[in-house]
């Protein structure tokens, strides 16, 4: 019984993102913005779900502009960037988030 719960954390412990979200601080100390959580994931044209999250399976091929998003608006997004975003996010464009 020990060895299926620690399977199963060790599972939950390492699978990745499953929804992205906008966040004020790096740290996610002071919460997440809903407004550009939502705007950012329908101007990427991701997948929102019940708790309004972008879903990151939506996200992958624009999961660098959704992060550039997140941070034009002056957030943080909380998925990890798939490799090359980091050079997408240093051209310094201004998203608006209706």
């Amino acid at each position: 019984m020990l060895l299926n719960f620690l399977l199963l954390l060790t599972f939950l412990l390492t699978t990745p993102t499953l929804a992205c979200k906008c966040f004020h601080q790096p740290d996610h100390s002071t919460g997440w913005d809903l407004r550009n959580t939502v705007g950012c994931c329908r101007l990427t044209k991701g997948t929102l779900n019940a708790e309004n999250d972008c879903m990151a399976t939506s996200l992958e091929p624009t999961m660098a502009s959704f992060s550039k998003c997140c941070k034009s608006q002056g957030k943080v997004s909380d998925c990890g960037c798939p490799k090359g975003c980091a050079d997408e996010e240093k051209e310094d464009e201004h998203v608006v988030v209706e």
